[in-house]
């Protein structure tokens, strides 16, 4: 190839360059989240599979036992617990919720990871020691606070449908009970609230658990 084949080339591949740089800067990616692929290996890995199967996924969610969803979050991006809340732009935020969120005591994931989720549901009103079991019998871990911010931002229609449940480490409110994070929606508009950890749970509620991956 000639010198004048290869200046030409290298422009291309520039030119093109700038285009993506320029799309993703429109969708407000930062540089922390497009450098994830580099310093992941879990990010490179799906990433290539991304391109080989021409751009394309499934945003609701992909089947992985037949009747059964999988959901997939990124933790470690960079934001505030703040920046989440806004993103997921919840219709209502309950007061012990925020208080939760813009408190001190809310973890935030800083390791830059996939996280893959599966709904657990019962046919009855489940305690929490149940619905616990039913995570260990299916191999399922608890999902973290975080992780209701980044849902309801990611799968907002969700929870028009039906309350859905994160059983994190609890929080203990000002009162002394024990609440956990819940995604619901009330006349319309979908909120983030809390309810008591320990206590039952009525049959349309749904808890979400982390599938570890193989």
């Amino acid at each position: 190839m000639s010198t004048i084949a290869s200046l030409g080339a290298i422009s291309d591949s520039l030119d093109t360059a700038a285009k993506l740089l320029r799309v993703l800067d429109k969708e407000k990616v930062t540089l922390d989240q497009l450098l994830l692929p580099v310093n992941n290996r879990s990010a490179r890995h799906r990433l290539a599979a991304f391109f080989k199967a021409g751009c394309q996924f499934q945003e609701a969610g992909v089947p992985t036992r037949p009747g059964e969803m999988l959901y997939t979050l990124w933790r470690g991006d960079g934001r505030s617990a703040e920046q989440l809340l806004a993103a997921a732009n919840f219709g209502r935020v309950w007061d012990y919720a925020r208080m939760f969120v813009e408190s001190k005591d809310f973890p935030i994931s800083k390791a830059a990871e996939e996280a893959d989720f599966e709904m657990v549901e019962f046919d009855h009103d489940p305690g929490t020691d149940e619905v616990l079991a039913e995570f260990v019998k299916r191999g399922l871990e608890r999902p973290l606070a975080e992780d209701a911010l980044r849902f309801g931002e990611k799968y907002p229609d969700l929870q028009l449908e039906r309350p859905i449940v994160f059983l994190h480490e609890p929080w203990r409110v000002p009162d002394g009970c024990l609440r956990v994070l819940c995604l619901g929606c009330w006349v319309g508009r979908r909120y983030l609230g809390t309810f008591f950890f320990e206590g039952r749970w009525g049959r349309g509620c749904r808890f979400l658990g982390r599938r570890p991956r193989k």
